[in-house]
């Protein structure tokens, strides 16, 4: 297993769409029953557009309304269960913080179509965007990318909060824990190989939060790769020596070779 760390191109912004679906298969030499035996999907979150069943929209506070602010944005990562509900979440974007908390208020009470995995339901995630167009009125819409919400930033909307890119850190944050993904015992047996793409954000403190597929060529090679990545510590991030939020996409070859970890430098 051959593994890559991203430099700076690549950290700066999880450039995949999050409404695209994960594709995830199993090769003809290994059965997709095989090689999850054992396993389950319990632990696999994969990154999927999510189908709302019912939708609470948070309201402006009356202090925003006071203040004659009647527009504003809100941008969230959300991981849902195998029946739809939520199950994790980080808000990534603000204009208005009390805009965040209004949003953070109603997340709970979310529901959406479950999604599934060989039929089997399995947890998901995906980024939404809301945006507040006055008192009443709330639309959401699933994330594009990363560029689209700086380039916001640049043309005028003002962001309290957002991820930082790589181009505004004092320097790419080091990787203080690293765990190596493992085969599964069928994987190796038959010499499987695939790649996993796995996105995630690390947070001020250093920790990686959300962590999800993006792609992956089999669910056993997605499954390690993604149980490694949740162990993952950084040092915290920084811009002009302060902690920050980023986003990054990590990549995994699984093969014959097997080399040592890089760390981000």
């Amino acid at each position: 297993m051959k593994t890559t760390f991203l430099t700076a191109a690549l950290l700066a912004i999880a450039t995949a769409a999050q409404a695209q679906p994960v594709a995830l298969g199993a090769s003809a030499s290994v059965p997709a029953s095989e090689s999850t035996q054992g396993q389950g999907l319990d632990d696999l979150v994969v990154v999927r557009s999510l189908k709302a069943e019912s939708f609470v929209a948070p309201i402006m506070s009356g202090k925003l309304l006071m203040a004659a602010v009647s527009q504003g944005r809100v941008r969230i990562v959300l991981q849902v269960g195998e029946d739809g509900r939520p199950l994790d979440w980080l808000i990534v974007a603000y204009s208005h913080r009390d805009l965040a908390d209004s949003t953070l208020d109603v997340v709970r009470r979310w529901r959406f179509d479950p999604v599934k995995i060989e039929n089997v339901p399995v947890k998901a995630q995906t980024e939404f965007d809301l945006e507040f167009k006055g008192p009443d009125v709330v639309t959401i819409s699933t994330v594009s990318d990363h560029i689209e919400l700086f380039m916001r930033n640049l043309a005028g909307e003002r962001l309290e909060y957002r991820p930082c890119t790589v181009r505004e850190l004092d320097r790419i944050p080091l990787l203080l824990n690293v765990v190596v993904p493992r085969y599964s015992i069928a994987a190796r047996d038959h010499g499987v190989r695939g790649s996993v793409e796995v996105q995630f954000y690390i947070d001020e403190t250093g920790a990686v939060r959300l962590p999800a597929v993006l792609n992956a060529d089999r669910i056993d090679i997605a499954m390690a790769a993604l149980e490694a990545v949740r162990q993952w510590k950084f040092e915290p991030p920084t811009r002009n020596g302060r902690p920050v939020l980023i986003s990054a996409i990590q990549v995994f070859d699984f093969g014959k070779e097997t080399t040592a970890v890089t760390k981000i430098n």
